[in-house]
């Protein structure tokens, strides 16, 4: 029952008020673009090391869950 009031509140608020949809727009946007480069620089340093130190990460984590 509270996400069916929170996801009601939240776009009454956008119908309510349209400056919010360009907030909401450009807060989801700038959210996207810190998780990609988040992502792109966390595989880059974790190649960069693979390589770095000749580790073969692939063996290496296959038998981790064993």
């Amino acid at each position: 029952m509270l996400p069916v009031l929170l996801i009601g509140t939240v776009c009454l608020a956008l119908l309510l008020d349209p400056s919010a949809i360009d907030v909401a727009i450009t807060a989801i946007s700038e959210a996207y673009l810190q998780v990609s480069t988040f992502v792109a620089a966390t595989l880059l340093i974790f190649f960069s090391l693979e390589k770095l130190f000749k580790i073969d990460l692939t063996k290496a984590l296959a038998g981790a869950g064993r």
